[in-house]
């Protein structure tokens, strides 16, 4: 097989009005590099001005907010190259990250997903994974990783979808590495491939709070969706019941205590997994 180069890769991000923060995120990129922003909404605007800011990028408007999972699917499928780095408009590549990629690529054969670490992840896995302690090392292998950088190998994907549409923010990257690992595909860490993550910058902070509201009740709905999909409803029923009752109780006493903010977020909470029990679509979207 060929070798891998920088030609072969093209970066997606999945954009939901993320004006003030995805520039860095760009910027952060090698130039040459073909970049693909799934912009979450028909703000114009947005993609005239980043494609004409930055010639590398074509923004596609989804026209409605479509979500994380089918957002990516959309990037992925309008690219061309064998490879697409995913990754999040608050993330931002270190020097020789892309190298040291491109590196792993041609070193780990039939790989399904490689994945950089940022700094925060390095020392972490040392204290817990003995693997991560001999600093020489480069590839590990592990059978899942966060969704916010990650590079897929299109090759490896045959009869394989992407990412499950069903799912609208929250475990899409746990539901696809638990996917390959079902298909015997390999999932890699590469140590020295190093990122920033801002964590939670991914959209103007003005609609900050709209923004829990969404994750408390997607986080709960993809939890039961994920849970009942490789282990079945029942178990997955019983697992979650009773942060139901807690999520209803705390709604209640926050709603007499006279917290909207509080009982906004359990309520939230409570109704993105009420509706996932009832096979529910998931359908609640930021009110922004």
């Amino acid at each position: 097989m060929d070798k891998f180069d920088l030609s072969d890769i093209t970066i997606a991000i999945v954009s939901f009005k993320s004006e003030e923060i995805i520039e860095n995120s760009i910027k952060s990129i090698n130039p040459k590099i073909p970049i693909i922003v799934v912009e979450n909404s028909n703000n114009n605007n947005f993609k005239e001005n980043l494609e004409k800011n930055f010639k590398n990028v074509k923004c596609i408007l989804a026209k409605d907010n479509v979500g994380y999972s089918v957002a990516n699917n959309i990037a992925i499928n309008n690219s061309i190259t064998k490879l697409v780095f995913i990754i999040n408009p608050d993330v931002e590549l270190l020097e020789g990250t892309m190298d040291r990629l491109i590196e792993a690529a041609n070193k780990v054969k039939n790989f399904a997903i490689l994945a950089p670490l940022t700094q925060e992840d390095i020392d972490y896995l040392r204290i817990h994974d003995d693997r991560f302690k001999d600093e020489s090392i480069t590839e590990v292998y592990t059978s899942q990783l966060k969704g916010c950088a990650m590079l897929l190998n299109k090759i490896e994907f045959n009869n394989i979808s992407y990412f499950d549409e069903n799912y609208f923010l929250y475990f899409e990257e746990l539901d696809l590495c638990t996917k390959l690992v079902k298909n015997k595909k390999l999932i890699y860490l590469i140590p020295k491939a190093r990122f920033v993550h801002l964590g939670g910058k991914s959209h103007n902070p003005n609609i900050s709070y709209e923004m829990e509201l969404s994750r408390n009740w997607h986080f709960m709905w993809s939890s039961f969706y994920f849970t009942t999909k490789y282990k079945g409803y029942f178990y997955s029923f019983f697992s979650h019941i009773h942060k139901l009752i807690l999520y209803f109780l705390k709604s209640f006493l926050y709603l007499l205590l006279f917290n909207k903010k509080k009982f906004n977020i359990y309520k939230n909470r409570f109704s993105g997994l009420f509706n996932s029990m009832l096979k529910n679509k998931s359908w609640y979207r930021p009110r922004v």
